[in-house]
Protein backbone atom coordinates (compact mmCIF):
# COMPACT_ATOMS: atom_id res chain seq x y z
CA UNK A 1 0.00 0.00 0.00
CA UNK A 2 1.01 3.74 -1.32
CA UNK A 3 0.15 6.69 -1.64
CA UNK A 4 1.39 9.44 -4.24
CA UNK A 5 4.76 8.72 -4.96
CA UNK A 6 4.38 5.81 -2.77
CA UNK A 7 1.85 4.20 -4.54
CA UNK A 8 4.11 4.53 -7.60
CA UNK A 9 6.91 2.62 -5.43
CA UNK A 10 4.31 -0.02 -4.55
CA UNK A 11 3.86 -0.02 -8.32
CA UNK A 12 7.35 -0.83 -9.41
CA UNK A 13 8.06 -3.09 -6.61
CA UNK A 14 5.44 -4.83 -7.85
CA UNK A 15 6.33 -5.23 -11.64
CA UNK A 16 10.08 -5.97 -10.68
CA UNK A 17 8.98 -8.83 -8.51
CA UNK A 18 7.48 -10.25 -11.01
CA UNK A 19 10.13 -9.56 -13.56
CA UNK A 20 12.49 -11.34 -10.93
CA UNK A 21 10.19 -14.42 -11.24
CA UNK A 22 9.78 -13.38 -7.23
CA UNK A 23 6.78 -13.93 -5.19
CA UNK A 24 4.17 -11.25 -5.50
CA UNK A 25 2.06 -9.80 -2.43
CA UNK A 26 -1.40 -10.73 -2.57
CA UNK A 27 -2.75 -7.46 -3.53
CA UNK A 28 -1.80 -3.48 -3.99
CA UNK A 29 -3.65 -0.90 -2.63
CA UNK A 30 -3.05 2.60 -4.42
CA UNK A 31 -4.07 5.78 -2.59
CA UNK A 32 -3.66 8.82 -5.63
CA UNK A 33 -0.67 6.90 -7.34
CA UNK A 34 1.87 9.72 -9.15
CA UNK A 35 2.38 6.89 -12.22
CA UNK A 36 3.36 8.89 -14.89
CA UNK A 37 6.76 11.16 -14.41
CA UNK A 38 6.67 11.86 -17.91
CA UNK A 39 4.09 14.44 -16.59
CA UNK A 40 1.72 14.30 -20.26
CA UNK A 41 -1.50 13.91 -18.11
CA UNK A 42 -3.95 16.67 -19.23
CA UNK A 43 -5.36 16.77 -15.55
CA UNK A 44 -1.95 18.87 -14.32
CA UNK A 45 -3.56 21.75 -16.07
CA UNK A 46 -6.95 21.13 -15.64
CA UNK A 47 -7.43 20.34 -11.68
CA UNK A 48 -4.11 22.93 -11.23
CA UNK A 49 -6.95 25.13 -9.51
CA UNK A 50 -8.58 22.63 -7.74
CA UNK A 51 -6.03 20.65 -5.68
CA UNK A 52 -4.46 21.96 -2.53
CA UNK A 53 -1.71 19.51 -2.78
CA UNK A 54 0.02 19.99 -6.06
CA UNK A 55 3.41 21.46 -7.62
CA UNK A 56 4.33 23.40 -9.99
CA UNK A 57 5.41 21.48 -13.52
CA UNK A 58 8.84 22.96 -13.62
CA UNK A 59 9.47 21.72 -9.73
CA UNK A 60 8.10 18.19 -11.09
CA UNK A 61 10.18 17.77 -14.10
CA UNK A 62 13.46 18.87 -12.09
CA UNK A 63 12.21 16.08 -9.61
CA UNK A 64 11.65 13.75 -12.01
CA UNK A 65 14.88 14.03 -13.64
CA UNK A 66 16.67 13.71 -10.31
CA UNK A 67 14.50 10.97 -9.45
CA UNK A 68 14.92 8.94 -12.65
CA UNK A 69 19.15 9.01 -11.89
CA UNK A 70 19.57 8.93 -15.50
CA UNK A 71 17.24 7.26 -16.65
CA UNK A 72 14.41 8.58 -19.75
CA UNK A 73 11.57 9.58 -17.28
CA UNK A 74 10.03 7.36 -19.80
CA UNK A 75 11.39 4.50 -19.14
CA UNK A 76 8.90 1.79 -17.25
CA UNK A 77 10.68 1.53 -14.67
CA UNK A 78 10.41 4.99 -14.07
CA UNK A 79 6.99 5.55 -15.23
CA UNK A 80 4.95 2.43 -14.74
CA UNK A 81 2.15 3.27 -17.42
CA UNK A 82 4.87 2.60 -19.99
CA UNK A 83 6.10 -0.57 -18.16
CA UNK A 84 4.39 -4.12 -19.42
CA UNK A 85 1.60 -4.97 -16.30
CA UNK A 86 0.68 -7.86 -17.29
CA UNK A 87 0.52 -10.72 -14.32
CA UNK A 88 0.53 -8.13 -11.25
CA UNK A 89 -1.93 -9.35 -7.95
CA UNK A 90 -5.34 -8.09 -7.89
CA UNK A 91 -5.26 -4.18 -7.32
CA UNK A 92 -7.42 -1.29 -5.31
CA UNK A 93 -6.55 2.45 -6.93
CA UNK A 94 -8.42 5.58 -4.78
CA UNK A 95 -8.15 8.84 -6.24
CA UNK A 96 -10.07 11.97 -6.43
CA UNK A 97 -11.74 13.55 -9.43
CA UNK A 98 -10.08 17.13 -8.79
CA UNK A 99 -6.72 16.17 -7.98
CA UNK A 100 -3.68 16.60 -10.56
CA UNK A 101 -2.81 12.80 -11.27
CA UNK A 102 -6.80 12.09 -11.70
CA UNK A 103 -5.27 10.98 -15.05
CA UNK A 104 -2.36 8.63 -13.82
CA UNK A 105 -4.92 6.45 -11.79
CA UNK A 106 -7.28 6.58 -14.77
CA UNK A 107 -4.69 5.25 -17.19
CA UNK A 108 -3.18 3.03 -14.67
CA UNK A 109 -6.69 1.72 -13.91
CA UNK A 110 -6.93 1.28 -17.89
CA UNK A 111 -3.96 -0.52 -19.01
CA UNK A 112 -3.97 -2.65 -16.26
CA UNK A 113 -7.31 -4.61 -17.18
CA UNK A 114 -6.66 -4.73 -20.52
CA UNK A 115 -3.42 -6.13 -19.74
CA UNK A 116 -5.95 -9.06 -17.68
CA UNK A 117 -5.45 -7.69 -13.82
CA UNK A 118 -7.90 -7.16 -11.59
CA UNK A 119 -8.05 -3.76 -10.28
CA UNK A 120 -10.85 -1.57 -9.36
CA UNK A 121 -10.82 2.30 -9.58
CA UNK A 122 -12.72 4.19 -7.39
CA UNK A 123 -12.60 8.12 -8.11
CA UNK A 124 -13.93 10.69 -5.19
CA UNK A 125 -15.97 13.13 -6.59
CA UNK A 126 -14.52 16.50 -5.54
CA UNK A 127 -11.52 15.74 -3.47
CA UNK A 128 -8.07 15.91 -3.71
CA UNK A 129 -4.54 14.42 -3.98
CA UNK A 130 -4.15 12.01 -0.77
CA UNK A 131 -7.48 13.45 0.79
CA UNK A 132 -7.40 9.73 2.78
CA UNK A 133 -4.73 11.30 4.53
CA UNK A 134 -7.30 13.84 6.61
CA UNK A 135 -9.26 11.95 9.18
CA UNK A 136 -11.88 14.57 9.71
CA UNK A 137 -13.80 13.95 6.28
CA UNK A 138 -16.42 11.54 5.52
CA UNK A 139 -14.63 10.16 2.32
CA UNK A 140 -11.66 9.21 4.40
CA UNK A 141 -13.61 6.85 6.34
CA UNK A 142 -15.81 5.84 3.34
CA UNK A 143 -12.50 5.02 1.53
CA UNK A 144 -10.77 3.30 4.13
CA UNK A 145 -14.06 1.35 4.76
CA UNK A 146 -13.50 -0.22 1.45
CA UNK A 147 -9.54 -1.09 1.55
CA UNK A 148 -9.94 -2.99 4.50
CA UNK A 149 -12.77 -4.98 2.40
CA UNK A 150 -10.59 -5.14 -0.49
CA UNK A 151 -7.64 -6.24 1.77
CA UNK A 152 -9.73 -8.96 3.88
CA UNK A 153 -11.17 -10.28 -0.06
CA UNK A 154 -7.16 -10.61 -1.00
CA UNK A 155 -6.01 -12.16 2.29
CA UNK A 156 -8.86 -14.74 2.25
CA UNK A 157 -8.24 -15.28 -1.12
CA UNK A 158 -11.45 -14.37 -2.33
CA UNK A 159 -10.81 -12.32 -5.31
CA UNK A 160 -13.54 -14.44 -8.04
CA UNK A 161 -16.16 -11.11 -6.82
CA UNK A 162 -13.24 -8.29 -8.15
CA UNK A 163 -13.55 -7.00 -10.96
CA UNK A 164 -11.79 -4.28 -13.96
CA UNK A 165 -14.41 -2.01 -12.64
CA UNK A 166 -14.05 1.90 -12.15
CA UNK A 167 -16.25 3.69 -10.03
CA UNK A 168 -17.25 7.04 -9.12
CA UNK A 169 -18.25 7.88 -5.42
CA UNK A 170 -19.87 10.99 -3.70
CA UNK A 171 -20.57 11.11 -0.32
CA UNK A 172 -23.51 13.87 1.00
CA UNK A 173 -23.15 14.70 4.66
CA UNK A 174 -21.09 11.51 5.23
CA UNK A 175 -23.41 9.04 3.78
CA UNK A 176 -22.85 7.56 -0.25
CA UNK A 177 -25.73 9.13 -2.52
CA UNK A 178 -23.99 7.52 -5.19
CA UNK A 179 -21.89 5.16 -6.40
CA UNK A 180 -21.84 4.78 -10.72
CA UNK A 181 -20.02 2.69 -12.60
CA UNK A 182 -17.96 4.77 -15.24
Amino acid sequence: MGDSSGGCLTAQFAITLRSLGLPMPAGLVLLSPFLDHELKSPSHQTNYDSDFVTFDLVGLRWAMNIYSNGLSTSHPIVTPLNADLAGLPPMLIQAGESETLTEDSIDFHRLSAAAGNKVELQMYADMFHVFQIIPFIPQTADAFDRIGHFVQKVMLGDVSGLSSKAVRITLVDGKCVAERHQ
